[in-house]
């Protein structure tokens, strides 16, 4: 999210900190600061917007942020919203779940041209073109207040009708990006008569779009569901700074305020007038919950004591709705535009991230509790410590192999293991058997010219016992070498004196075609 210092700071008139200290307040208050860097007379800044502060996708958003650190108000300029509904046009919904909310203006008598110097010099700031006077205000609100809009030329809008509708199959549409998209009956769209319009949510048309010969524009804004609006972006291969947005989860209760303020921009830079009232047709959010608050969890989560004035004081800050809950407590309500909290610990943090982290004391000491160190990690040390000495290189393989290779086992006859969801489809065996895993590790050395290696594995292998019981895993040494029979019998011999097992071991021929090798639970 990028924005300007001077965009931030004309929602916060008393604010006169350096764009430095700007910075810090942000970064220091949750909303990080990854650079800012000079533009022109002004300092252009990127944040790292975190997904559950969609709020702060907009600049009276970063504003209240600002505003609740400085201790200081936020000027929005809101104009007074119409009770009466707006002539010229009707609006249906026959989605009201992809669209819960949709209100439209209309203003007469625009003149579409340039837009003034000191709006493109903020827009072009944060990396967007100047289109026109028209779609440059949509843009300019759409980032000030965290609310996408399209403008309609309502003389390409029969008798202006527009209904909210799930698409067709078969249907298609032309977006402003000149290209043609497929719509079913998954997604919601604006339509017109019997076409649509634009794509909830996502894009507008290009049929219906502002042209150098508009006159009378139709100014929408809606409250769109964010997984809908998602599931259509992906299936259209199709993104927009909308989209983006009301992918999140945008405040429907602050809609008609926004289509106000941006209907009245546009009668301010491109002449019209707004005409009376405002259509505004469904519903908004059901009413936020109250979050019973006790004011001692702050002390008990942070360690350390912030006076109840104090925190009645950031909630008041951060627009929340106070009532006495009692025996110190706060019934608490959250703002519209903040869906991100919905429990007490997230009103622990808001306290914490605005009375200031640097209040939190440091502990320079740490302390570290040793585990004690078992049997079986000391006889494993001392294996690859001995093995290590004379020349072998510790492999790392996973315990999933193939079916095929999961087959062979030299200490058992019974079935491997299968498990079911693997991450990798082709290995969802447990092996029972090192053999496999160190020759695919001594072949992808010899793939890369390294044809004399020696590897070694210290692990478990694993055996059913009964199909509905966890399988049985045994320690084991697994060791491959190019070396000849008296390196792999040293080697061996190595492992057992580090044990004190030298006594323990014979060697005698094996008569091909036997397998003597057995498997000692005990052991």
């Amino acid at each position: 999210m990028k924005s300007t210092y001077q965009w931030i700071k004309s929602h916060v008139p008393g604010y006169e900190g350096s764009v430095e200290e700007m910075c810090d307040a942000f970064t220091m208050s949750g909303t990080e600061v990854e650079w800012f860097k000079p533009i022109g007379d002004d300092y252009l800044i990127e944040f790292a917007v975190t997904s559950n502060r969609v709020d702060c996708l907009g600049m009276i958003g970063l504003a209240r942020e600002l505003a609740a650190v400085a201790g200081l108000e936020v000027s929005a300029d809101t104009p007074p919203i119409p009770q009466a509904a707006a002539a010229g046009a009707s609006v249906s919904i026959e989605d009201t779940d992809g669209c819960p909310r949709y209100t439209a203006m209309v203003i007469e008598g625009v003149r579409v041209g340039p837009s003034p110097q000191w709006m493109i010099d903020r827009l072009e700031a944060i990396g967007l073109r100047s289109v026109n006077n028209i779609v440059d205000a949509t843009n300019y609100v759409l980032f000030e207040r965290n609310q996408p809009f399209h403008a309609f030329d309502l003389g390409l809008l029969d008798a202006g009708e527009i209904s909210v509708r799930r698409g067709a199959a078969g249907e298609s549409i032309t977006a402003i990006n000149d290209k043609a998209y497929k719509l079913d009956d998954s997604m919601t769209v604006i339509a017109c008569g019997d076409r649509p319009i634009a794509s909830a949510g996502v894009m507008g048309g290009a049929d219906t779009e502002v042209s150098e010969s508009t006159t009378r524009v139709l100014l929408e804004t809606a409250a769109f569901e964010p997984l809908g609006v998602r599931r259509t972006s992906k299936q259209l291969n199709l993104a927009s700074d909308s989209s983006f947005r009301f992918e999140r989860g945008l405040d429907a209760a602050t809609v008609s305020a926004a289509a106000v303020r941006c209907a009245a921009l546009i009668a301010e830079v491109a002449g019209g007038a707004v005409q009376d009232g405002i259509i505004d047709v469904g519903e908004g959010m059901p009413p936020r919950e109250v979050i019973p608050f006790r004011m001692a969890e702050v002390k008990r989560i942070c360690g350390i004591d912030v006076s109840p004035e104090r925190i009645t004081e950031i909630f008041t800050l951060l627009g929340f709705t106070l009532s006495d809950g009692g025996e110190g407590e706060l019934a608490v309500t959250p703002p519209t535009w903040r869906n991100d909290l919905t429990r007490e610990i997230d009103l622990v943090e808001e306290v914490i991230r605005i009375h200031g982290l640097h209040h939190i004391p440091v502990e320079t000491e740490m302390r570290v509790m040793t585990p004690a160190v078992n049997r079986t990690e000391v006889i494993t040390g001392l294996i690859k410590n001995r093995l290590v000495g004379l020349g072998f290189s510790e492999t790392l393989t996973t315990s999933f192999v193939s079916a095929d290779d999961g087959a062979l086992s030299l200490f058992s006859q019974t079935e491997a293991v299968h498990v079911e969801n693997a991450v990798r489809s082709n290995e969802n065996v447990l092996r029972q058997s090192l053999i496999p895993s160190l020759l695919t590790a001594a072949r992808t050395n010899q793939d890369h010219g390294n044809t004399s290696v020696n590897l070694m594995e210290c692990t478990v292998l694993y055996f059913p016992r009964d199909p509905d019981a966890i399988p049985d895993h045994f320690g084991v040494v697994g060791l491959l070498t190019s070396g000849d029979y008296r390196f792999a019998r040293g080697s061996i011999e190595g492992i057992l004196g580090v044990l004190g097992l030298s006594d323990a071991l014979t060697f005698r021929p094996l008569q091909a075609g036997t397998n003597e090798a057995t498997l000692d639970p005990e052991g």
